[in-house]
């Protein structure tokens, strides 16, 4: 999927790198600076750029860290391809990113005891029953 995202997520939010955010920049010249646009949104003519050097700079309207060690916990939702060799990945970190697993746990605790099974094995009994159905009441 997108493990070498993740890799330089965290390899990023460990080094603690500074983010800077430029104000009120001319679209036009954001773009002749190397900022780069999100295929499909739309932006104002002043926009703001958020610049992790070495890593990235892009055109954003929400950034809220000022550092990347304030990211925390990382977790990818999705990820889809939006062109040819560009791929939108899109994640949830801090106390979302922990209310969203939080939730992924709670699913697998409801399925785990539907199935009458421990948590740890419930993807085993899951393949078993897509290969053989499992009859019982």
């Amino acid at each position: 999927m997108c493990a070498t995202t993740v890799r330089l997520v965290q390899t990023q939010r460990c080094s603690a790198v500074c983010v800077s955010v430029t104000r009120a920049r001319v679209l036009q010249e954001a773009k002749a600076a190397g900022a780069t646009a999100m295929f499909g949104e739309k932006y104002d003519d002043v926009v703001r750029v958020v610049d992790v050097p070495g890593v990235s700079m892009e055109l954003c309207g929400g950034t809220h860290v000022r550092n990347t060690s304030e990211i925390g916990v990382f977790k990818v939702v999705s990820e889809s391809g939006i062109a040819s060799g560009i791929r939108r990945v899109e994640a949830v970190c801090g106390e979302a990113a922990l209310e969203y697993l939080g939730g992924l746990e709670s699913v697998v605790r409801q399925l785990s005891g539907a199935l009458k099974v421990s948590c740890g094995c419930g993807s085993l009994k899951v393949t078993c029953m897509h290969v053989r159905p499992w009859v019982g009441g």
